[in-house]
């Protein structure tokens, strides 16, 4: 039977042996390897809210969230992010009554999240992220465009890095870390350039996460991509933002802090990648053994 012991754990008790030998020398993590504890970020996608194309009531909005939300917290994920995955059409601004729905929402839920959790709200209207963020208590945001303007299936989304910078001084007060997305799935890049490049942008900008996509939802990050971003973001965190599963978690974990998974969590039958962007629709909801197989595994690679 072996023994399961991570390398934190290990200089911990070298490093006592040498205090009690009176030894001065101590033993530090080699430079080159990341150490991280890989935490889990559940997502929740909101049904089609007010103002949208498919949009339900309300109340069922708020009901379908509210059960998403106490699967993921009772299979042990560490953070949340709550986006409008199925407002169809994206918006680079939503509709003011969108809007007061999103917002809403989060006051039905924010009394019962007892872990850090964020707003992202598709497909790049950052203003109204910090609005709900700072009206509601969120400890993140997530931008999927900030440095890389791209075009997308809704239009042309353009990079405002400077405003972003702006947005981010202006909320400073309530201490919202900005997650951004480097290179973001479901889009085209409208200037190529290397990820090395987006990636130090991004640092430029102050983010206090970089998210790595594959191409598609269900799309694993390129393994190349998230050593990249592992060497290039020095303490920032590097986090999987699709794809994620417990048939990959053991491969990316050296590479990354956080995970997002969103998909992986869901019930039935996903749909083909090739059929829509969305593997699910909004009715099929998450589910708490899948939630609890997960976590148990990523919490075996913590130790």
């Amino acid at each position: 039977m072996g023994i399961n012991i991570n390398i934190n754990t290990i200089l911990t008790l070298i490093n006592q042996e040498l205090l009690d030998n009176n030894l001065k020398t101590t033993l530090k993590p080699p430079t080159n390897i990341r150490i991280n504890m890989v935490l889990v970020i559940g997502m929740i996608h909101l049904a089609p809210l007010p103002g949208t194309r498919d949009a339900i009531s309300l109340g069922e909005v708020i009901k379908l969230a509210r059960h998403d939300l106490f699967e993921l917290l009772e299979g042990g994920v560490d953070q949340i992010l709550i986006e409008n995955n199925y407002d169809i059409p994206h918006r680079t601004k939503i509709l003011p009554e969108t809007l007061v729905a999103f917002s809403r929402v989060l006051e039905a839920l924010v009394s019962e999240i007892n872990v850090p959790w964020g707003v992202c709200v598709l497909w790049n209207d950052y203003h109204s992220a910090y609005a709900l963020a700072s009206s509601h208590g969120a400890s993140f945001i997530r931008i999927p465009v900030l440095v890389d303007s791209v075009k997308t299936q809704y239009g042309i989304i353009e990079a405002r890095p400077k405003d972003v910078v702006s947005m981010k001084a202006k909320y400073s007060d309530y201490k919202i870390k900005l997650y951004a997305d480097v290179q973001v799935k479901h889009s085209e890049m409208m200037v190529e350039c290397d990820l090395n490049s987006s990636i130090d942008r991004s640092l430029e900008c102050g983010v206090d996460g970089l998210i790595i996509t594959g191409k598609w939802t269900g799309d694993l990050p390129i393994i190349d991509d998230l050593k990249i971003a592992s060497q290039g973001a020095k303490s920032t965190a590097v986090i999987a933002g699709s794809g994620v599963s417990t048939e990959n978690i053991e491969k990316i974990s050296p590479y990354v802090s956080h995970v997002i998974v969103g998909s992986a969590f869901k019930e039935g039958t996903p749909y083909s990648a090739e059929i829509q962007p969305n593997l699910f629709s909004y009715s099929q909801r998450i589910s708490r053994n899948k939630v609890a197989k997960f976590m148990n595994l990523a919490k075996g690679l913590n130790n």
